[in-house]
């Protein structure tokens, strides 16, 4: 996590790391208390929206800004620690799929690439045909 902007209630990454070990249980035991309550508080849900204008791009085009949620530290911090229990579910139980490489530890699209290489590579080998469908989503960032 980066050490960028606050959310809403000003609480910055720094101010979390200066926290004694201490105080830094009471965060991990909120987080716990949160979790096996399966509750948020409203206040992590709200982010300020800031437009941030495309270079080389219209400001009357509101397709020309890319938006920014700053939102609060808390709540990412609580999202890193999901995160990490939930990928060591998934990878203890194998839930995904050997083709996933978004978000995983030492994988990445590079992965899927030398993937498809071999697959490639390997049919021509045998005089086999291969067929490809491909996707490009415009602005598909934007619309998650």
């Amino acid at each position: 996590m980066r050490n960028k902007s606050p959310g809403k209630d000003g609480i910055t990454k720094k101010m979390i790391s200066s926290l004694s070990h201490s105080n830094l249980f009471r965060v991990l035991g909120l987080f716990n208390d949160l979790l096996s309550s399966a509750t948020v508080p409203e206040s992590w849900r709200m982010s300020k929206i800031i437009p941030i204008l495309k270079p080389g791009k219209n400001a009357s085009e509101v397709t020309s800004c890319r938006p920014i949620a700053l939102t609060s530290v808390f709540y990412k911090l609580f999202e890193l620690m999901l995160l990490a229990r939930l990928l060591k579910f998934y990878l203890q139980k194998n839930f995904l799929s050997p083709f996933q490489a978004g978000f995983l530890p030492y994988k990445s699209c590079y992965t899927l690439s030398a993937v498809v290489l071999h697959k490639i590579l390997t049919a021509r080998a045998r005089k086999h045909f291969v067929y490809d469908i491909s996707f490009d989503l415009k602005a598909a960032y934007d619309n998650v």
